[in-house]
């Protein structure tokens, strides 16, 4: 799936592909049973001069979809993953302390600590895609005013 979808007065390209079947999330507890389809998300920034500027993040589908056998992800479940990789940047703006406090691990936890380091990375790669910190709250906003929630 590939679309195009216009926010905050950015147009960008968003692409999925299926990457691997039925595997656990990023640092599942052992006990942790549920498989999930991963995709790789490209998030294409179109510039002003038609040159695009591109990253690739991973996002890890619901494990009802991947019971279902959903391989692909529509339009919405695209600007769905488009949302979740805002999210885990802006989340990687808060300190440590405030990061694990709002998920509920202790601070210090080794989970937590490599969930934080991994929003880290896609916060790099936002920014990489010439976006502003401060700009990824009005993306999530025009996301939500669009219906992505």
């Amino acid at each position: 799936m590939k679309i195009k979808i216009k926010v905050a007065d950015k147009e960008f390209e968003l692409k999925s592909e299926l990457k691997e079947r039925g595997v656990k999330f990023l640092f599942a507890d052992e006990k942790d049973e549920m498989l999930h389809n991963k995709f790789t998300i490209s998030v294409s920034i179109i510039l002003e001069d038609k040159q695009k500027i591109t990253r690739r993040f991973y996002f890890f589908d619901s494990q009802a979809n991947y019971e279902e056998g959903k391989e692909d992800l529509d339009e919405e479940s695209l600007k769905w993953a488009f949302r979740c990789v805002i999210e885990d940047g802006l989340s990687a703006t808060e300190s440590f302390e405030d990061f694990a406090s709002g998920l509920g691990y202790s601070t210090d936890s080794i989970k937590a600590n490599k969930i934080y380091k991994e929003c880290q990375k896609s916060l790099k790669k936002l920014l990489d895609l010439n976006i502003l910190e401060s700009e990824l709250s009005d993306i999530l906003e025009e996301l939500s005013k669009k219906g992505v929630e």
